[in-house]
């Protein structure tokens, strides 16, 4: 809204009998399609355009509506900077993209590196056509941004696009050794929230694609999303979330998704090519990953804590497979590379072959990367150092046996043996194998090699109950200092000794932990483990203190008297609602056992619908425009109640008379000015205008005298009275 000023003076004398604030509004223009209407139409709400690809190529600033209905377009939608796409809803307004190859995309906003978009696309399905073969049809990407900031992608379906549904580039990727952390460019401002996608991401010359793709983002906040890639055969789909040309992520906060990937299928991990990942990223800085449910991995390579207290911040995560896969690895959390500052803590991680796997490479190997992954910081490691890293109150349960280095944790280095290790904290873990056929350690650190140098290392107050082997294995060999495992509870391992030469080890228990059930791993009231742990805790000073209850910390995940998360392991549903007019319905749910973290599949608690039809029984209409012959005009801009269908039955009022303003009266304009329904006996109305007459006087546009008792002088702010 900007303020109305008077012409003739500084004095903005601004009203009435009552006193009365006034504003003028200032709304983007908005044009029509409809599947009903005609590309030669001048695209208003009467007279709608009938393709996006017409609306895309002529409106430059603005708002392109899109009214229910399906439409098919036959080439790609160049969106200009500064326009906005609307539809209905998502469930009633779908267009279906008829352009074909692997990396065309259907909707394209390109433009410079640092332009502002200042845009968003919401309330659509948009739909590539591609089949669920794996093999390449229909439209390659649905949305692909480049050089953008201040975009926003929300309450979209997207749907059968082949190699990705939204591409997020933050530049041009015209040569990435130009590129830097420093300078970038990166794309600001930009989300992607309240969006659904299935069957949009490949497996392709065995390189996996994302259903989110992004790159060169800082403070790209994604949230509240449901992505899924089950819909291909196994072997063919690719993640929900991948970074896009190497990455480059500051600050981006991924959280309140469900992020469902297929489970991995081979006895290598290139027969067929394909990986566990639900999420995979290149260099990151100052990540937050938090409140999300994954079934697949999450996977990191080059972590650096830059300017930011951490690296990667990832809380109240639920990791959860629905079948356990003995042919190969089925992770929770994959480090590769560098792991700088990461802090994970309070997430559940289920029915996982290796709940965190560190896979670290060569000091000097930069795994076809600047050597900035190398050189960062000064910091120890080289190229695959972790550093500073805190593991703590997470929950491992069901951890069963595969092929490879599994375990709640487990650290190798690829190719290599000199794992370098500064700064390693595991502090109040409850690890859990699977009851017969479970995993072998608890924290197997065989896969170091003899070149290891480690320090700094300390596993305090973790519960491990069930393996097949050791609870604590790490390879002989290497350097190492300052490493301490101490009161930490073996109950029902198979050898419940700690096999790591040269550890201090002080207060390990072999008790029996006392959970509330095989699946609850709460401490009951009566355990033995309550204030039981070892307490102070060293941490790093990025990550927040220790908080307890009683003399000394629980060991295990759980502090008694806390909140601690706990997996859902079934759900209860209320009964589903009424259809609404957006053809949706929800019910309410609550999770098994009480106060567990998870969510039921969004299958199950919302639905589309057939929606009982509203009749539209009044207008929206635009701002009546000037006095031309005594006659004002204005347009019908939509019905009410939203989502309404139909036309009222009452005709619209589209004009009203006016008197136009003498040449030399002061003119004041609004287009929301009302007067009260007492005062002059004047109804209450919209007003387009108050003039000052020759006689001193102020009159309406409809040469109604009124009395103005204050006014407001614009530029200094203050009500003065007149004289």
């Amino acid at each position: 809204r900007t303020s109305i000023k008077i012409k003739k003076s500084n004095k903005m004398k601004n009203l009435l009998p009552l006193l009365l604030l006034v504003s003028l509004s200032v709304n983007a223009q908005t044009y029509y399609i409809s599947p009903a209407g005609n590309d030669a139409n001048p695209g208003t709400l009467a007279s709608p355009w009938k393709t996006l690809s017409k609306a895309t190529s002529t409106v430059t600033i603005g708002v392109i509506s899109v009214l229910s209905g399906t439409y098919t377009e036959t080439s790609t939608c160049s969106l200009k900077a500064g326009v906005s796409i609307k539809g209905e809803n998502k469930s009633t307004t779908i267009i279906k993209s008829a352009v074909t190859g692997q990396w065309v995309s259907f909707l394209e906003l390109q433009s410079p590196d640092n332009t502002n978009g200042n845009q968003s696309i919401s309330g659509l399905t948009l739909d590539g056509q591609a089949n669920t073969t794996g093999n390449q049809s229909g439209t390659g990407v649905g949305i692909w941004i480049t050089g953008r900031s201040n975009v926003s992608v929300h309450d979209v379906k997207l749907q059968n696009f082949f190699m990705s549904g939204t591409i997020f580039a933050g530049n041009q990727l015209d040569g990435i050794t130009a590129k830097n952390w420093t300078s970038g460019p990166y794309a600001t401002g930009n989300s992607f929230y309240n969006n659904e996608s299935v069957n949009c991401a490949a497996i392709d010359g065995g390189t996996g694609q994302g259903s989110l793709m992004i790159g060169w983002q800082d403070g790209m906040d994604i949230h509240d999303n449901n992505l899924n890639t089950t819909a291909r055969p196994l072997s063919r789909n690719g993640w929900p979330i991948k970074y896009l040309s190497n990455g480059y992520l500051k600050g981006v906060k991924i959280h309140d998704n469900t992020l469902i990937k297929s489970p991995f299928q081979g006895t290598t991990p290139f027969s067929p090519p394909n990986w566990d990942f639900a999420l995979e990223f290149f260099n990151v800085q100052g990540m937050q990953l938090y409140n999300n449910y994954i079934q697949g991995a999450a996977d990191f390579s080059y972590v650096y804590k830059g300017s930011y207290p951490y690296g990667l911040w990832a809380y109240n995560n639920t990791f959860n497979n629905p079948n356990q896969n003995y042919s190969f690895v089925e992770s929770g959390f994959i480090f590769e590379f560098k792991a700088d500052h990461i802090i994970v803590e309070n997430n559940v991680i289920n029915n996982k072959f290796v709940g965190i796997s560190y896979n670290t490479r060569g000091i000097n190997n930069n795994g076809g990367e600047n050597n900035y992954a190398c050189t960062y910081g000064g910091s120890t490691g080289g190229c695959s150092g972790i550093i500073n890293n805190v593991i703590r109150n997470n929950v491992f349960s069901n951890l069963y046996a595969g092929n490879g280095a599994s375990g709640g944790i487990a650290i190798q280095s690829e190719a290599t043996n000199d794992v370098q290790i500064d700064g390693l904290y595991i502090y109040n873990n409850t690890f859990s194998a699977k009851s017969g056929g479970g995993t072998y350690n608890g924290l197997d650190f065989g896969g170091m090699g003899g070149g290891a140098n480690v320090k700094n290392v300390f596993i305090r107050n973790n519960i491990f109950q069930n393996f097949r082997s050791n609870p604590i294995v790490k390879q002989s060999g290497g350097s190492q200092s300052n490493v301490q495992i101490t009161n930490n509870d073996f109950y029902n391992n198979s050898n419940n000794t700690v096999s790591w030469t040269g550890a201090i080890q002080a207060n390990n228990q072999l008790l029996n932990p006392l959970f509330v059930s095989p699946t609850d791993f709460h401490l009951q009231p009566s355990s033995p483990l309550i204030d039981d742990g070892f307490t102070p805790l060293l941490l790093p000073t990025y990550a927040t203190p220790v908080v307890f209850t009683g003399s000394a910390p629980d060991i295990g995940y759980s502090e008694v008297g806390g909140i601690s998360p706990l997996p859902c392991t079934g759900f209860t549903f209320g009964a589903w609602t009424t259809c609404d007019n957006t053809g949706n319905q929800t019910r309410t749910w609550s999770g098994l056992p009480a106060g567990c973290t998870g969510t039921p599949p969004p299958d199950s608690i919302s639905r589309i619908c057939t929606p009982i039809p509203i009749p539209c029984t009044g207008y929206v209409y635009s701002n009546y425009g000037p006095c031309i012959n005594n006659v004002q005009t204005r347009t019908v801009t939509g019905y009410t109640p939203s989502g309404c269908t139909g036309t009222p039955l009452t005709p619209p009022v589209l004009t009203q008379a006016c008197i136009p303003p003498i040449q030399g009266d002061t003119i004041l304009t609004s287009t929301i000015l009302r007067l009260p329904a007492t005062g002059n006996g004047l109804p209450l109305r919209n007003l387009i205008y108050i003039v000052k007459r020759a006689d001193g006087k102020w009159y309406t546009n409809g040469n109604v005298q009124v009395d103005v008792i204050m006014y407001k002088n614009d530029l200094t702010g203050k009500w003065i009275i007149p004289e």
